[in-house]
Order: structure tokens, then C-alpha cells, then sequence
């Protein structure tokens, strides 16, 4: 799926805004996403070691670690906010099936882009 600039702004603000954040006080997008990779490192340390940061963090947000949508129903609204268009139960199922590694991936490039990863 080829993103527009516009969908990708779109994303990325979903994705900043659904960070669950204990300390309220932090409002910095940077700040907001380093403690959530924080929170992930400390949670999920066992299972980068076993099968890698990425899959460790795609199984940490299966988890519901961040507050983002995991119905079927609300990943598909999602999809189509997106820019998806699925017309068969065959299309949907694969947006559905490849949710968590797309995220997973939003997620890898906005600590990228906010220096979170070094």
C-alpha cells in the first residue's frame, strides 16, 4: 500500500495520540513515544533477546500494551480512514492479518524519525 503524505500525517498522529503514558505531565510527542519504548524495553527485554526488537515489540502490542484498535470491526474502520478500499471478506482478512506488524512498523519509524532509537 503506497501512503500519501496526508495518510501518513494522519497515522502518525493516531499513533502519538493512543500512547498510554503513566507520568500526565509529559506532553512532548518525542518524550511521549521515548517512554513508551522505554516501557516496552523494560516489559518485553526477554522476548528481544529471544526473537528481536521488532516481533518483541509487534507481540508486545498484541498485548494491548498502547491503546490502539484491536477489533476486527475498528481495524478496518481504521483501514479505510486510511485509504484501504477492501471489497471482499479476502481483503479484509489480510488488513486484518498483516495490523500488527503495520503498526509495529508506524511505531519503528516515528522512534526513528523522533530519535527515540539510537
Amino acid at each position: 500500500m503506497r501512503l500519501t503524505k496526508e495518510i501518513r500525517q494522519k497515522i502518525e498522529v493516531y499513533c502519538i495520540e493512543h500512547l498510554n503514558n503513566a507520568d500526565e505531565t509529559i506532553k512532548d510527542d518525542r518524550d511521549r513515544l521515548q517512554y513508551a519504548y522505554n516501557r516496552f524495553k523494560e516489559e518485553y527485554d526477554h522476548m528481544i533477546e529471544r526473537v528481536g526488537e521488532f516481533k518483541a515489540f509487534s507481540e508486545w502490542l498484541q498485548g494491548l500494551a498502547l491503546d490502539i484498535a484491536f477489533y476486527n470491526c475498528d481495524i478496518l474502520r481504521l483501514a479505510k480512514e486510511w485509504g484501504q478500499n477492501p471489497t471482499t471478506e479476502a481483503q479484509e482478512d489480510k488488513i486484518i492479518s498483516q495490523y500488527w506488524v503495520f503498526m509495529t512498523n508506524q511505531y519503528f519509524k516515528l522512534f526513528k524519525k523522533y530519535k527515540v532509537l539510537k
